[in-house]
């Protein structure tokens, strides 16, 4: 079985600025209690929630199935070892973002990085999944549909 954690430096490295830059505006922001203040407070929160969801991204590979899962283990994908035509490692452009998001070529979860494994699906489907192990996964993965 294959198991690797891969730490969203990107992610952390724009969301603890961001955390103390706001904490900052709200703490100063009179009255405290101001429209203005909650909505700061609030955005804050959202902040600190996808710091949370998304500051690492783990992958496993095992006899059945990939899995991918941000942080605290949601969100969450799978893709059955049957559905999976092959893997390549790739390089996504830091324009295509981090986190979870749709592109023009499929689903990306990242969390750091440039380097990522395109999951190539038999109905012609792709996922690409952000990795700082990109040979090591695509291993996994080839090993693992050839068996």
């Amino acid at each position: 079985m294959y198991e690797h954690r891969h730490f969203g430096g990107v992610i952390v490295a724009l969301t603890i600025p961001a955390i103390g830059l706001l904490a900052w505006i709200g703490g100063s922001i009179e009255p405290p209690t101001s429209p203005a203040a909650w909505i700061v407070w609030g955005v804050l929160v959202l902040v600190v929630a996808a710091l949370f969801l998304f500051s690492s991204l783990s992958v496993r590979v095992d006899d059945v199935e990939v899995s991918v899962w941000f942080g605290p283990g949601w969100p969450r994908t799978t893709i059955p070892l049957g559905e999976i035509e092959g893997a390549e490692p790739v390089t996504r452009s830091w324009v295509w973002g981090y986190g979870l998001r749709w592109t023009p070529k499929g689903w990306l979860w990242r969390a750091s990085g440039v380097n990522a494994v395109q999951i190539a699906r038999r109905d012609g489907r792709s996922t690409f999944v952000g990795t700082d192990d990109p040979e090591g996964l695509t291993a996994a993965i080839r090993e693992r549909i050839a068996a």
